[in-house]
């Protein structure tokens, strides 16, 4: 161990919470253009973005080729923004 450096144990409250806070900081995902709450979307919207008919994405939910979310014990469907444009360059 180096002269310069200190084991956690020796650091104070204060140094530790700082610490863990510098740690959070740079962990998020700030990175992020789109919060989660604007990534999730309806099938009007997905319609608009694949330009297919709501019968067609239906289809491609039945089958499992589109991504998509559905809440247990409800029939409507979510999708994610991010996760359909990932999908639409995958060419499926």
């Amino acid at each position: 161990m180096q002269n310069n450096e200190k084991r956690i144990i020796d650091l104070s409250v204060q140094e530790l919470q700082e610490l863990i806070e510098k740690t959070i900081k740079n962990s998020s995902p700030a990175s992020q253009s789109v919060p989660e709450e604007q990534d999730i979307i309806s099938i009007e919207m997905v319609m608009k973005i694949t330009r297919l008919a709501r019968q067609t994405i239906y289809q491609h939910v039945h089958y499992g080729a589109i991504p998509f979310i559905k809440r247990p014990n409800s029939r409507k469907l979510y999708f994610s923004k991010s996760a359909i444009i990932a999908w639409l360059k995958t060419g499926r």
